[in-house]
């Protein structure tokens, strides 16, 4: 299923496979940090992947909305 190159840097331990069953998996083999699931309040576990993703993305949407009162104003 592999190409012949992809399988010999396997071997020589230049490259890694690994098989996911989702995207929070993949994330945490790849960041080292736990994706992180939601709990029943809805909250991600601090310092988890997702919850500083979350974060960052409830930052970008206050300044949206706060540059967009301005934008409209110009």
């Amino acid at each position: 299923m592999l190409q012949e190159e992809v399988v010999e840097a396997v071997q020589q331990g230049l490259f890694s496979v690994y098989a996911v069953q989702n995207i929070d998996e993949a994330v945490t083999i790849i960041t080292g940090t736990e994706a992180g699931d939601r709990d029943e309040d809805g909250n991600f576990p601090p310092n988890s992947v997702n919850a500083k993703v979350e974060e960052q993305l409830i930052k970008y949407a206050k300044l949206r909305k706060k540059h967009a009162g301005k934008d409209e104003k110009d």
